[in-house]
């Protein structure tokens, strides 16, 4: 079974999230600060972080990158997802690290499917 991390600070959509991403058969953890998701990437073998690029008090883009440093490219993948529409974040997000981004509002049922396109 695969082990998904949601960097999330917005608990009603981490909640979302869980319950959609378990449904589709993966083990979801959670972290709400950039330093709950550090030390669960140092502690955990993730095949996939969901992280919010808007998470408030921190860099989201320098946590994008230790994140994607921690989990190592080839075992792990990073979406990043944020309400921000410009693409200078968007690119920084992907120069980080991210293998993805996904802008906010999604749907959840096409967010499952760029996690099962991500992961497989």
């Amino acid at each position: 079974m695969y082990e998904i991390l949601i960097v999330e600070d917005f608990s009603s959509l981490t909640q979302i999230l869980d319950i959609s991403l378990k449904q589709a058969g993966f083990n979801m953890h959670e972290a709400r600060t950039a330093d709950q998701a550090i030390a669960s990437a140092e502690n955990n073998n993730f095949d996939l972080i969901l992280c919010d690029a808007d998470i408030e008090n921190c860099d989201p883009i320098e946590l994008i990158g230790q994140l994607s440093q921690l989990t190592g490219k080839e075992h792990s993948s990073l979406i990043a997802f944020s309400k921000e529409k410009g693409t200078a974040k968007k690119q920084n997000a992907l120069d980080a690290g991210a293998d993805r981004w996904i802008e906010k509002p999604f749907d959840v049922d096409d967010l499952v499917n760029d996690v099962l396109a991500v992961i497989h």
